[in-house]
């Protein structure tokens, strides 16, 4: 916390980090595992830990398999990051650390970003159940998009909604493309990338579709395809 402080971060960054560690060292104190000698295995028992309920983590309750995971996949990235970032500040200060662990924090940043199986009894979060959606499901077998749409329907039947969930959510469909003849760059209002749109702009904001089928290209003449597999700009 002093190393954060003196860095100058945040009030709230400093709260979420230490509520995060503590969680880490709430979970250490209940299996009889000293920071120093843990193991990725034991960051993965971790993790399932976090996803039990509060009142399962004491190992007195049991929880079936059907129950939704409790914390989410962005609040468990949030911790194991907060947690690398512990155990790369007490290794560049020689505690000597177990060697896997070691190797995690200092691989984590470097390399690609590691996902588990979707179907791992631990680590795993199974997809969205409303057919095409990719994003990982939180509750009710939803995604956090199509649960708050789920919700702002008044929680119909789940086969009902999933029969019609609606148009594609925001960041899963295709985006609209500049109306200028081979401009490949998406649309930023008025049919027009950022670029014509500012040209057309400036000739006194014309009848845009005449004005865009005989505007020239502005910008690179080629310019890299997006990566995204459901984008085409």
């Amino acid at each position: 916390m002093g190393y954060l402080a003196s860095i100058e971060r945040s009030l709230n960054t400093i709260k979420a980090y230490a509520h995060d560690l503590k969680d880490w060292f709430v979970y250490l104190g209940g299996v009889g595992l000293d920071w120093r000698e843990v193991s990725l295995e034991d960051v993965a028992g971790f993790v399932g830990w976090l996803r039990l309920p509060p009142a399962a983590r004491d190992g007195w309750v049991a929880v079936l398999p059907t129950v939704e995971h409790y914390c989410s996949e962005s609040s468990v990235n949030r911790k194991l990051a907060a947690l690398t970032s512990f155990c790369e500040l007490h290794a560049r200060h020689g505690v000597a650390l177990a060697g896997l662990l070691v190797g995690l924090t200092l691989q984590v940043r470097a390399g690609p970003r590691w996902r588990p199986d979707p179907d791992d009894p631990v680590l795993g979060r199974r997809p969205c159940t409303v057919v095409g959606c990719d994003r990982s499901r939180t509750a009710f077998g939803l995604c956090s998009g199509h649960d708050q749409r789920w919700r702002t329907r008044g929680c119909p039947d789940l086969a009902e909604f999933n029969a019609d969930p609606g148009p594609t959510m925001h960041g899963r469909r295709e985006l609209t493309h500049c109306t200028v003849p081979e401009c490949r760059y998406g649309s930023g209002g008025f049919g027009l990338c950022t670029r014509h749109r500012l040209v057309w702009f400036r000739e006194g904001q014309p009848d845009s579709k005449p004005w865009a089928a005989q505007a020239s290209l502005v910008g690179p003449s080629t310019i890299a395809e997006c990566l995204l597999p459901f984008c085409s700009v």
